[in-house]
C-alpha cells in the first residue's frame, strides 16, 4: 500500500486502534500522528457561499425593506393613512343593516300601526284601510263577492246582501266596485 493513502475500513488490517497501526488518530482530530499522512487529493468544499456574501445579501434586504417606504410615499403623496374615510355620500338601497334587531323592531311597529289602525289608502277614490280584525269580521259576516258560496249550515246565520246589491245609493255602489277594482289591480 502506497504511504500516501490511508484505509477507512477501520478493521485489524486497516491500522486501527486494535492493530496500534498508524490509522489511529482521526482527521481533523488535531492529534500530531507521525505515522497518519494526509492525503494531498482529499480537501473540503471550496464551492460553499461564504459568509462575506451572506451579510451583503442580508443587509441588501434591510436597506430595501427600510428605503421602499420612501419610495411609496413619494410615489403616492396624496394617499396617507389619516384621511377621513367616511363616506361623504349615502350609497343606494339597499344598503347594509348596522342594527338589524332595531331595523327588524322599527319595521314591526311600523306593519302593526298600519294593520290595526283606521287610515286613507286613497283618498280621490274613497278606498281606506281599516283594522285587520275588523276586516276579517266583515269578511266572514259579508263573503267575498262573486266568490263561489256554500249553502249556509244551520248553525251559521246567512250572509247579508252588500251594499250595490241592495239597491244602495250610486255613491256607495261606485265606491264599492272601485274598490274591488284596486283589489284585483293588487
Amino acid at each position: 500500500m502506497p504511504e500516501s493513502r490511508v484505509r477507512a475500513s477501520g478493521g485489524p488490517s486497516s491500522g486501527g486502534p486494535s492493530s496500534g497501526g498508524s490509522g489511529s488518530a482521526m482527521p481533523g482530530s488535531g492529534a500530531a500522528d507521525p505515522g497518519v499522512r494526509r492525503n494531498a487529493d482529499v480537501q473540503y468544499e471550496r464551492s460553499d457561499i461564504s459568509l462575506y456574501v451572506i451579510g451583503i445579501v442580508a443587509l441588501g434586504i434591510l436597506v430595501l425593506l427600510g428605503v421602499t417606504p420612501l419610495i411609496m410615499i413619494g410615489a403616492f403623496p396624496l394617499t396617507r393613512g389619516d384621511v377621513n374615510r367616511h363616506l361623504a355620500i349615502t350609497p343606494p338601497e339597499p344598503r347594509l343593516q348596522t342594527a338589524p334587531a332595531t331595523d327588524l323592531a322599527n319595521y314591526m311597529a311600523k306593519e302593526s300601526k298600519l294593520l290595526d289602525s283606521y287610515g286613507w289608502v286613497d283618498r280621490e277614490h274613497g278606498i281606506a284601510r281599516i283594522p285587520i280584525e275588523e276586516a276579517m269580521r266583515r269578511l266572514a259576516q259579508q263573503g267575498i263577492p262573486e266568490f263561489p258560496r256554500t249553502a249556509p249550515s244551520p248553525e251559521q246565520p246567512a250572509p247579508q246582501a252588500s251594499a250595490s246589491q241592495a239597491g244602495a245609493s250610486p255613491a256607495a255602489t261606485h265606491r264599492a266596485a272601485a274598490r274591488r277594482k284596486h283589489r284585483e289591480q293588487r
